[in-house]
């Protein structure tokens, strides 16, 4: 009873509130791309940028059990998102159907593309398996699940050394990048143990996401193809499993991280972030009246900080980069601009590090 109440405890910090406060920003998501999986990965990256914002408060202006008044504090803002999202979608009556419509315009049920679905199901349920049934050990494991553990049993936040668990200042090279402390906080929320969470457990929420993030970027890059049955997306997604399987030829390579070290800054970083920018850049230069690909781009510009500081370098070259190309090739100085403005909240976390 008590592993059915804590798997129902995870269940809803990491799908049904995420989801539930992503209701809250309809408006800003294009009327035709209301779908499930892009209003639950808006909710997400909101929980995720206000952990980064509140975890950061607590961490320089609370001494004594920080991580305590964080996960307080959290809670109860991921509990305020999640009541005014469900309230604001009940009122517009846009919470009907959405699902309908995806299965209805996207035509995923449809006999072409079975195969491809079935296909990809297998070689989703084999990526599983493997995360889950081997593990590989390096000397981040020492460092990054132990904050993770101090912060749910101790209370502090990257203010103990890992390796010998004495007291010590605040740790200024890892404090920005407050993934950990995420993970800390959903091993709190659910009672579980924060190494079995991250082992264990988050590999089967982020391999997931890591393709919704793709499937997404994918509908940017087959958005013209005039035939909605087309097999191009079910393909591409089929070959981003199968380079995922067979992309572990080093220790280093992003496979390697997403598979092996699931739990890292640097996966979630090349696996979620870095498609979701390519969703955010395509949609940046094909729907210039709507404001969601610089919602989405800031969001994911502050993921990345999360994840890693050097993410943090990557994403606002990657951005601003792709924002000047698009520029260059719509002949629109009001791309780039939208582009570099995107940057702004790289730009402070790279200032702030420096400052640190």
């Amino acid at each position: 009873m008590e592993l059915l109440l804590s798997g129902l405890k995870l269940l809803t910090a990491l799908i049904i509130l995420p989801f539930a406060a992503g209701l809250l920003f309809l408006h800003v998501i294009p009327g035709e791309k209301k779908r499930w999986h892009m209003i639950f990965i808006t909710g997400w990256l909101i929980d995720m940028s206000a952990f980064f914002l509140i975890s950061l408060i607590c961490m320089f202006f609370i001494k004594q059990k920080s991580f305590c008044f964080c996960s307080g504090i959290f809670s109860v803002t991921e509990f305020l998102l999640c009541a005014a999202g469900i309230f604001y979608a009940v009122k517009k009556k846009e919470l009907k159907g959405i699902f309908k419509k995806e299965i209805r315009t996207e035509g995923y049920l449809n006999r072409r593309n079975l195969p491809f679905i079935a296909v990809f199901a297998l070689l989703l349920a084999y990526i599983l398996y493997g995360s889950a049934a081997y593990d590989f050990f390096d000397t981040d494991n020492a460092y990054y699940v132990t904050q993770s553990l101090i912060a749910q049993q101790q209370g502090a936040m990257y203010t103990m050394l890992p390796y010998t668990g004495g007291v010590t200042a605040l740790d200024y090279r890892h404090a920005l990048a407050v993934l950990p402390l995420y993970f800390a906080y959903l091993a709190d929320f659910s009672g579980i143990h924060a190494t079995i969470l991250q082992k264990s457990i988050m590999p089967f929420f982020i391999i997931p996401l890591y393709f919704i993030c793709w499937y997404e970027a994918a509908a940017g890059f087959y958005k013209k193809e005039e035939d909605k049955d087309s097999l191009s997306i079910p393909f591409f997604m089929c070959m981003m499993a199968v380079f995922l399987i067979y992309g572990n030829v080093s220790a280093y390579t992003a496979e390697h991280f997403l598979i092996a070290r699931t739990w890292q800054g640097k996966a979630v970083f090349a696996g979620v972030a870095v498609p979701l920018m390519f969703a955010g850049l395509l949609k940046l230069g094909d729907e210039e009246k709507n404001i969601y690909p610089v919602f989405l781009l800031i969001l994911t510009g502050i993921l990345s900080g999360m994840c890693s500081s050097l993410g943090t370098i990557l994403s606002a070259g990657a951005v601003a980069g792709g924002a000047l190309i698009l520029a260059l090739v719509k002949k629109d100085i009001k791309t780039a601009l939208k582009g570099f403005a995107c940057c702004i909240p790289q730009l402070l976390y790279m200032i702030l590090y420096v400052m640190l």
